[in-house]
């Protein structure tokens, strides 16, 4: 299932589900309590549908969020700070030299 047909199995139980009230005429109650099967079968089936086609919706948005949020990459660009810049050529930095602990360091 993708989600164009889980969207239209949610849109097809809510259309199984209101029918039997949009045309009353249509489902005659033949039952002792008023009642009409037809009218409870397509209220059922409307209902089941409406809960197949959400309730895959709301797993592959679940899986879509999961992956996306594994997949993130906080790398911003501007904090990149692999690279060095340095302020003058590195022949200036190489004559640089001063002394730790009475031993000659250079830069």
């Amino acid at each position: 299932m993708n989600p164009i047909h889980a969207s239209l199995f949610a849109l097809l139980g809510v259309l199984l589900f209101f029918v039997p009230a949009w045309d009353p005429a249509g489902f005659t109650q033949l039952g002792p309590d008023g009642t009409c099967a037809s009218a409870l079968w397509l209220g059922l089936m409307g209902l089941v549908l409406h809960a197949l086609g959400t309730g895959w919706l709301l797993i592959d948005g679940l899986h879509r969020l999961r992956v996306a949020v594994e997949t993130f990459d906080l790398e911003l660009p501007w904090l990149d700070t692999t690279e060095v810049r340095w302020s003058m050529s590195a022949s200036h930095y190489a004559l640089l030299t001063w002394e730790a602990n009475g031993m000659p360091v250079r830069a």
